[in-house]
């Protein structure tokens, strides 16, 4: 009798143990904690280490690594440099948000989907080259990256999001593809080191308050395809002269807001 209780007790105690373990994330090398996808691949949801430089593996316990998740290296302030390797094909939202020491970070051509916030507050990092299979950026992904200078968008994007580089104050470079057809609100504001911007004819709207307060912006050239633009879009950018084509939208908007600007004839 005494026998069969122990045995139960202990088949009792291993299966609270599989259920554990089968509930919380697993604990892959060198400290990443990862989920499975329902694809069969895996994510890393968090990172445990304190190293300065850190290589994100392609494969944990022999699962392919694809992805980086909510919020797993989101203050992380000793982190400095990341490199992703082949194969991984999105970062998750807030991934390194308020990772503050990120200066570099190495992306696969891979990579296609970068989700909100995901580089937020990242305020030592200067420069990102993103690849050209990027299709999605998310709301505000680089928030507060106030020491990022030049920045190229891949051409597979066709939405600047709300707020994408909101506060990026040292941000005097930006390169747009003709792919876009929408800034989105606030896309640009705060942005006090762009000096000229020179937007797509594949641009149809501009959003609310998209490059309010650049004050260092002193050029645009707005084309005739831009048929709405928001309130208060250029608001504070003082020293801004707008060229544009006669009648067109940007026309009657500087008008309207009392904004300098250079006419082109209609071509």
């Amino acid at each position: 009798m005494k026998k069969l209780l122990l045995l139960f007790v202990a088949f009792s105690l291993f299966c609270f143990i599989g259920d554990q373990f089968m509930c919380s994330p697993a604990l892959g090398e060198d400290a990443f904690q990862y989920v499975y996808l329902p694809n069969g691949n895996a994510e890393i949801s968090a990172y445990t280490g304190h190293d300065k430089i850190v290589y994100l593996p392609s494969t944990i316990d022999g699962v392919p690594v694809t992805g980086i998740g909510y919020a797993a290296f989101k203050d992380h302030d000793t982190l400095e440099k990341v490199i992703l390797p082949d194969g991984f094909t999105s970062i998750g939202s807030c991934a390194f948000s308020g990772c503050s020491s990120l200066k570099e970070i190495s992306l696969p051509e891979t990579l296609s989907f970068i989700n909100v916030n995901a580089f937020e507050y990242c305020r030592k990092l200067s420069a990102l080259t993103l690849p050209e299979n990027v299709t999605t950026i998310g709301d505000q992904a680089f928030l507060f990256c106030d020491s990022l200078e030049t920045f190229s968008i891949p051409e597979g994007i066709t939405v600047l999001r709300e707020g994408m580089f909101l506060h990026c104050s040292s941000l005097s470079t930006i390169v747009i593809p003709q792919t876009i057809t929408q800034i989105e609100d606030n896309a640009f504001a705060f942005c006090e080191s762009l000096s000229e911007v020179k937007l797509p004819d594949s641009l149809q709207e501009i959003g609310r308050f998209s490059f309010g307060m650049c004050k260092g912006l002193t050029s645009m050239s707005v084309p005739k395809s831009v048929l709405s633009i928001g309130e208060l879009a250029f608001s504070g950018c003082d020293q801004l002269t707008v060229t544009c084509i006669k009648d067109s939208e940007a026309h009657h908007y500087c008008l309207s807001n009392e904004i300098k600007f250079n006419k082109l004839p209609d071509l």
